[in-house]
């Protein structure tokens, strides 16, 4: 009997068993997988719901993200806190986005090494010599980006991307699964537009290492608040969105000059390990040059 054909409870049964960063490419199967990992109970899976209990040697013993089923989990449905219920994608600084000058994206999850095995292997993104001078000096920028014990998962393709909240958020959809979310302990979302905060570096192609930026390609100096504070409602804002936004800035400041072709952005933000909402998203570009 194959799994598909299992009544869907069944399969959803199953797939609660998956850790929170298989939920991904497992949205990319089917169409019936995609809408289970869109429940309420697996969106909470994706999403921290309390802190780190108090006196946590987080130094030496970081608190558990990738060794369950959902990260910091507490045996109740939530935990009130002052802090929203964040995605662990920006919790842990595992977004990651290769962006060129077309437009052109990919959307890249940050793992610890030993967790890539199987079929996450085939969806592993790297960028390697293929010979020309062009191709050894992106493969260098590229792996300077990647320390080895990570590995960059391509989640473009995912639909979770799209519908996955930076900030835990009800849904009617909830209500539909028989979810009474009048009684759930939310702490309220951030009221008002927040700040995304960009930094850049540019790659010498003579040296091969990063430089500091004096201006960015639009004339505007790098603490400019034009160029290095944006302000956008990211708390009510997708995975998605988030990228589109970080493109848009790219293209008004840093894809009007023909010189930079591509952009490794890292993604960072919130208060990781603290009880209060933080205020600012953390964007860090490095630039690779056009040849020539």
């Amino acid at each position: 009997m194959h799994i598909l054909t299992l009544p869907v409870e069944i399969q959803s049964h199953i797939l609660s068993f998956l850790p929170w960063h298989d939920h991904f490419l497992t949205s990319t199967v089917c169409q019936l997988w995609n809408s289970i990992l869109q429940r309420h109970s697996f969106r909470t899976k994706r999403h921290y719901n309390h802190s780190v209990p108090a006196g946590w040697d987080i130094v030496d013993h970081p608190y558990p993200v990738f060794d369950a089923v959902s990260p910091r989990v507490s045996q109740s449905l939530y935990t009130p806190t002052a802090a929203p219920n964040t995605h662990v994608l920006l919790e842990q600084a595992m977004l990651n986005l290769e962006i060129h000058s077309s437009g052109q994206t990919t959307i890249c999850m940050r793992l610890p090494r030993e967790l890539v095995t199987g079929t996450l292997t085939n969806h592993e993104v790297v960028r390697t010599d293929q010979g020309t001078a062009d191709s050894a000096q992106y493969a260098n920028f590229w792996n300077s980006q990647c320390p080895q014990e990570n590995a960059l998962i391509d989640i473009t393709r995912s639909p979770l991307v799209r519908t996955d909240k930076l900030v835990f958020a009800i849904q009617e959809s909830d209500s539909e699964e028989g979810i009474d979310t009048s009684s759930l302990q939310l702490p309220g979302l951030p009221d008002g537009a927040r700040t995304l905060a960009f930094t850049i570096w540019d790659w010498n192609r003579s040296t091969g290492q990063f430089q500091s930026f004096g201006t960015v390609p639009s004339g505007l100096g790098v603490n400019d608040p034009q160029w290095c504070l944006k302000q956008w409602d990211w708390p009510r804002g997708s995975i998605l969105g988030l990228v589109q936004t970080v493109r848009e800035h790219l293209k008004t400041h840093v894809w009007c000059h023909a010189g930079v072709e591509t952009c490794y952005v890292q993604v960072s933000g919130f208060n990781i390990y603290g009880e209060t909402p933080g205020e600012t998203v953390n964007v860090t570009i490095a630039a690779f040059p056009r040849a020539g």
